[in-house]
């Protein structure tokens, strides 16, 4: 089986207190040179989860809100 994406949520999950470890910021590039996608799950609103962590994919609010930012050329 091959995964395309890791949904993962943020607070709590790839971040304590706020913040990522450099171990999980090292994996999250890996993941992405891999060709694969990160999708994060949040109750954040948007604007203030990308003044933590700018994503390429996020569903934010409960999911009450799907967002796409293209950061590189082809996402």
């Amino acid at each position: 089986m091959y995964f395309m994406a890791l949904a993962s949520d943020y607070d709590g999950t790839l971040a304590e207190d706020g913040r990522v470890a450099p171990a999980t910021l090292e994996a999250l590039d890996l993941l992405r040179q891999s060709g694969r996608k990160l999708i994060l799950v949040t109750g954040r609103e948007l604007p203030d989860l990308q003044e933590v962590f700018p994503p390429t994919r996020s569903v934010c609010v409960g999911g009450s809100r799907e967002r796409r930012s293209a950061l590189r050329a082809g996402d």
